[in-house]
């Protein structure tokens, strides 16, 4: 698969629990589109440039997506703080923990 359709993936899995998490924080329709996609152009090149170099073992996957998990959940966070989220740090975090769970086991199912 090529990363362009691997990007699309993502982003089509994980845009519907981005905008739930984003719901009521959004001041337009578009951000949360533009959230999901900044959110995986932030993360997404970066692990699919290591995972082609690296051929990487499940753990080093586990490891590297716990690693996407956490940077999303940071940049989620500050865009919730400055949208005014009382929770904006857990609020991330289980959004981002959400996302990329149900995108990776999609994927997994989908791709084997």
């Amino acid at each position: 698969m090529s990363w362009l359709a691997a990007f699309v993936w993502t982003f089509a899995l994980e845009q519907p629990v981005y905008l739930m998490a984003l719901r009521g924080f959004a001041a337009r329709w578009w951000e949360p589109c533009a959230a999901t996609l900044l959110l995986n152009l932030a993360t997404h090149p970066a692990l699919w440039a290591w995972a082609l170099a690296v051929d990487p073992s499940p753990p080093q996957i586990a490891a590297a997506e716990g690693i996407v998990m956490l940077v999303e959940a940071a940049l989620l966070g500050a865009l919730l703080r400055r949208r005014g989220s009382p929770h904006f740090a857990r609020r991330g975090l289980v959004a981002a923990a959400a996302a990329n769970a149900f995108s990776w086991g999609a994927g997994a199912l989908i791709f084997g």
